[in-house]
C-alpha cells in the first residue's frame, strides 16, 4: 500500500504581482499552438493491440486498436485534429465520427464498451497533445518559471498515488518529470502548473521529495514478455514525458 504522507501546506497560495502563472494548458480557452502542431506532424500506423505501439512511438505516429483499415485511421486521425484545433468538446466529436466507425466494423470489437473506447481515443489523444506543447513551452519558458506543481484534475476519483503527488512541486529540470510528467496513466486527468520560484516558495513544500520516489513494480509485457520495472502509481507504457521524446524525435 501507498505510505501515508503529508502532501503541500493547504490551499494553493494567491499569486502577487510578481509571481507570474502559466495557464491551465488543459482549461477553456484557444488550444496551444504547440498542442496543434505536435498532433499534425504525426503520421499512420496500424496496430491491431495497443501494446503495437509503444510508449515514444506515439510521439511520430497516430494509432487506435483494431482499425486495421488505413482510410479508416486516416478519417479517425483527421477528426482528432480537427478536435484539437477547434477545440471540440467529447460529445460532439463522438457524433460526428461514430457513424464512419459503424461503417468500418470496428464497433463490432467492443460491444457495451464501445462508449468507453471512444472516450479513451479522444481523451488520451487531445490530452497527451496538449501535454507535449505544454513540455515545449516550458522549456521556453523556464528561466521565467522554473518550477512545476503536480495537480489533480476534475476527475471524481483519483488514483491513490496521484493524489499524494498532489501540490508536488520540482523544478522543471528535475528528472522525476521525465516519467512522472502527465498524463502518466489511462484517462489520467492530472495536470501540470508551471510557477514563478516566488510562487513555489510561497507553496511551503519546494523541493520534498514526492512519495514513492524510486519505488517500482515489475509489469510484464502481455505480447513479448519482456519485463519492465514501472514507478508505482505510473501505467504500463506511459513511464516517459510525452514532450520530451517528442523534442528527441525531431532532432
Amino acid at each position: 500500500m501507498p505510505p501515508k504522507v503529508k502532501i503541500g501546506v493547504g490551499p494553493p497560495p494567491k499569486p502577487g504581482a510578481n509571481d507570474p502563472l502559466m495557464p491551465d494548458p488543459f482549461g477553456p480557452g484557444p488550444v496551444p499552438r504547440e498542442a496543434i502542431e505536435y498532433f499534425g506532424a504525426k503520421g499512420l500506423k496500424v496496430g491491431f493491440d495497443y501494446t503495437d505501439v509503444w510508449k515514444e512511438e506515439h510521439g511520430a505516429a497516430f494509432t487506435a486498436a483494431k482499425i486495421l483499415e488505413r482510410d479508416i485511421l486516416a478519417t479517425l486521425r483527421g477528426s482528432i485534429e480537427r478536435a484539437i484545433n477547434d477545440g471540440t468538446p467529447f460529445r460532439e466529436w463522438k457524433k460526428g465520427i461514430a457513424a464512419v466507425l459503424d461503417k468500418s466494423g470496428w464497433t463490432n470489437y467492443h460491444g457495451g464498451a464501445l462508449l468507453h473506447r471512444y472516450r479513451t481515443i479522444y481523451e488520451t489523444n487531445t490530452r497527451v497533445a496538449r501535454a507535449a506543447g505544454q513540455w515545449q513551452r516550458i522549456e521556453r519558458t523556464k528561466e521565467l518559471l522554473p518550477y512545476l506543481v503536480y495537480e489533480l484534475g476534475p476527475s471524481e476519483r483519483h488514483r491513490p498515488w496521484h493524489e499524494r503527488w498532489s501540490g508536488v512541486t520540482l523544478p522543471a529540470d528535475d528528472p522525476w518529470w521525465q516519467d512522472h510528467f502527465v498524463p502518466n496513466g489511462w484517462n489520467c486527468r492530472c495536470w501540470i502548473r508551471q510557477v514563478s520560484e516566488g510562487y513555489a516558495a510561497k507553496r511551503g513544500n519546494m523541493d520534498d521529495r514526492p512519495a514513492g520516489e524510486g519505488e517500482t513494480e515489475r509489469w510484464v509485457h502481455p505480447k513479448t514478455g519482456a519485463v519492465e520495472w514501472l514507478p508505482v502509481g505510473v501505467g504500463p507504457g506511459w513511464n516517459y514525458n510525452v514532450g520530451i521524446d517528442r523534442t528527441a524525435g525531431l532532432r
